[in-house]
C-alpha cells in the first residue's frame, strides 16, 4: 500500500505541477485511504484536476471532502481510497456510502 501511495503522489504533484496548482499532501485518516491532499491556487487551474484525477486513478475511489477559498487561493482537499469493495463490511464509511448510493439511487427512481 505504501508504494502505492507514493506513485498516487508523484502523479498528483507532476499533474498539479503542470496545471499550474500547488499541492500540499495529509496524512491519511482512515486505514484504506491512500492518499489525502489539498489542491489550492486559481479556482479554473484547480477545477481541471478532478476529472483528470478521475480517469487516472480509476482503479481507486476519489472523494472531495471540501472545496473553499482560503485567502486568495481556492483549495480542494481530496482523498484517494481503496474501491468501495475492497472496504472491510463492519467499516462505518463503507455503510456510509452504501447507504448514500441507495438514497441517491431511490430519489432518482422517484422522479
Amino acid at each position: 500500500m505504501e508504494e502505492k501511495a507514493f506513485k498516487i503522489k508523484e502523479q498528483v504533484l507532476e499533474l498539479s505541477e503542470r496545471a499550474g496548482a500547488n499541492v500540499h499532501f495529509l496524512k491519511a485518516r482512515r486505514e484504506m485511504d491512500i492518499a489525502r491532499f489539498i489542491i489550492f491556487g486559481e479556482k479554473e487551474r484547480v477545477l481541471t484536476l478532478p476529472p483528470v484525477f478521475e480517469d487516472i486513478f480509476s482503479e481507486q475511489a476519489i472523494e472531495i471532502i471540501s472545496a473553499m477559498y482560503h485567502s486568495q487561493d481556492y483549495t480542494l482537499t481530496m482523498v484517494v481510497t481503496q474501491k468501495l469493495e475492497a472496504h472491510p463490511l463492519h467499516m462505518p464509511e463503507r455503510r456510509n456510502k452504501l447507504l448514500r448510493l441507495y438514497v441517491n439511487s431511490d430519489s432518482k427512481q422517484m422522479v
